[in-house]
């Protein structure tokens, strides 16, 4: 399915709000548990086989909350229907990310290897150099992790091939490049707290951080009419999302 991004105004302390706003009520405790065992259950576990069908599994839910549905916790499982394209996309993320990682680092140990370890002073530039390129490697991690952001969401909001998914989150975060960088760095405060608290704090971090994304998705996307639930629904749901987002976007007058 062909989608056309829009450029939009993200604005990350409204996203936030309105991401609160989109995870409150009866369905938080749900939401809070999921945010809990993704990570817990299959992210960390299988990393590879099962970090894309997991966070599909969170974009499934959201979509559903953004449709004012009721969602349960083995939604997360729901993820497991789009396994091939989820795993694909995220096998080439990772693919992409091992280009950024690997051979600078290779080429750093080569490096070191050679040295004489008795002329220490011949090392001090290298003492210089490795901070800047764990700067440079996380910033360039940083920057994928945006251009990436909404993949999983393409797949399972709009049912799109991995390299359609990729290739138009790429677009969409192009267009609004400044505000995700700045909701990209809110998350990226909001969600250590989580892990700092005794990992428990991530149910409520996570959550809050995927519900802002999820309005930057709206605001970017759109959403489509059936969704990846199929279900009928009536007209005033999506546009109560959005109408809500709007305001937070607008700001108080």
């Amino acid at each position: 399915m062909t989608v056309t991004p829009q450029k939009t105004s993200i604005r990350p302390f409204a996203c936030l709000a309105a991401g609160r706003q989109l995870i409150a009520g009866d369905n938080f405790f749900t939401v809070m548990l999921a945010g809990v065992a993704v990570p817990f259950l299959f992210i960390l576990p299988l990393p590879g086989l099962a970090a894309g069908p997991a966070i599909c599994g969170l974009w499934y839910i959201f979509f559903r909350l953004l449709r004012k549905e009721e969602v349960q916790l083995p939604d997360i499982l729901m993820g497991f229907r789009w396994f091939g394209p989820s795993f694909v996309a995220a096998l080439l993320v990772g693919l992409l990310w091992c280009a950024l990682f690997v051979p600078p680092f290779t080429l750093l140990v080569w490096y070191l290897s050679s040295l004489d370890p008795v002329t220490a002073d011949s090392m001090n530039p290298i003492l210089v150099a490795v901070p800047l390129l764990y700067a440079a490697f996380f910033g360039a991690t940083w920057v994928v992790s945006i251009l990436f952001l909404f993949a999983f969401g393409l797949i399972v909001d709009r049912g799109m091939g991995p390299i359609e998914a990729l290739r138009t989150s790429v677009q969409g975060a192009f267009l609004n490049l400044p505000g995700l960088i700045g909701l990209s760095f809110l998350n990226g405060i909001i969600v250590p707290i989580g892990w700092a608290l005794c990992y428990v704090g991530i149910g409520f971090t996570l959550p809050l951080a995927l519900g802002a994304t999820a309005i930057a998705y709206v605001r970017i996307f759109g959403l489509s009419e059936a969704g990846p639930t199929k279900a009928r629904r009536g007209p005033s749901a999506l546009d109560q999302v959005l109408s809500e987002a709007h305001e937070n976007e607008q700001g108080p007058a």
